[in-house]
């Protein structure tokens, strides 16, 4: 089982990166060219499923890798799925922006101009991908894709491992600021049902002094800097919480912030800025600037032989 799983997500990343769709010839009439990362998939067994195109345009491997495409991409209540806009150059951000938002199928959530000739962050239902692939000045539609932890579950050796516990207990962390990236930090699933122990939230690693906070019970009562959380959902493990415990552990005196990677790539990178405090930061908090700022992430929609939108 392990096995087909790596090797299904082996093939997927290949169609990603070299740009190979499973679209097929009969469809391309009503899948638009430049949709990307699966979307082209996803939106051709949309199809078929409406009524669209006659039944067996889309064959079993098909399906099976669109459905694939699909739970590995962000999805909100309503069903929408998370896309990034690519702009051509034809238009400027501003008016892409606007078009898309005049058409009422857009969800608009970050937008950059600092990445090629432009992108745009947002939501949109499956069956209006279309319209939104056809707006003057956009380039490409890319499915966003969950990224993934580079770590999972561990026991703490950090102290250990950084030699921590061989230099000069003067070196505490005091004056330094540290921001952490990676899923959510207090969005664990709802309690199991009873007699499941209920699940440990940041209260608890406030409380028994393994985060810093108010009513830490060795000193640092400086709270985590949330700047942004991931959003709920039942895949939340709070690793980025587990992080900043590891960080406690090395510099318990230093102030820790953490913002999610967990949504697109686009405000991954608006979450480093916004930690670092630079200007125009979306998300910046007044008075916190990171001077370290690690995470353990990666999406693999991100360019191998060029710098991406997180470069």
């Amino acid at each position: 089982m392990q096995r087909h799983f790596f090797v299904i997500n082996a093939v997927r990343l290949v169609a990603l990166c070299f740009g190979l769709t499973s679209v097929s010839l009969f469809a391309a009439k009503l899948v638009p060219p430049n949709l990307g990362g699966g979307l082209d998939a996803i939106y051709q067994t949309h199809l078929q499923d409406t009524g669209a195109l006659p039944e067996g345009t889309v064959s079993p491997p098909e399906r099976e890798a669109a459905e694939g495409y699909l739970s590995d991409a962000f999805q909100d209540i309503a069903g929408r799925i998370r896309v990034l806009v690519h702009l051509n150059a034809n238009k400027s951000l501003d008016n892409v922006v606007t078009a898309l938002k005049r058409t009422g199928k857009f969800v608009v959530e970050a937008q950059s101009a600092k990445y090629r000739a432009g992108v745009v962050d947002g939501w949109v239902s499956i069956a209006d991908v279309a319209t939104i692939a056809k707006v003057p000045g956009v380039q490409s539609v890319v499915l966003s894709l969950k990224p993934e932890t580079n770590v999972g579950a561990t026991t703490q050796k950090g102290v250990i491992q950084h030699r921590v516990d061989q230099i000069s207990s003067s070196f505490d962390g005091t004056g330094i600021t540290i921001g952490v990236l990676s899923d959510s930090y207090d969005k664990l699933p709802a309690d199991p049902a009873p007699p499941t122990p209920p699940r440990i939230r940041a209260a608890n690693d406030i409380a028994s002094g393994d985060l810093p906070g108010a009513g830490n019970p060795v000193g640092n009562t400086q709270p985590v800097v949330v700047i942004e959380d991931a959003a709920p959902s039942a895949g939340n493990i709070d690793e980025g919480r587990a992080m900043l415990q590891l960080v406690h552990d090395i510099a318990p005196k230093a102030r820790l912030g953490f913002a999610t990677a967990f949504t697109t790539q686009l405000q991954f990178a608006d979450n480093i800025r916004s930690l670092a405090g630079l200007p125009g930061a979306p998300r910046a908090v007044p008075g916190f600037s990171a001077d370290i700022i690690v995470d353990d992430i990666i999406y693999f929609a991100e360019p191998m032989f060029s710098d991406g939108i997180v470069a």
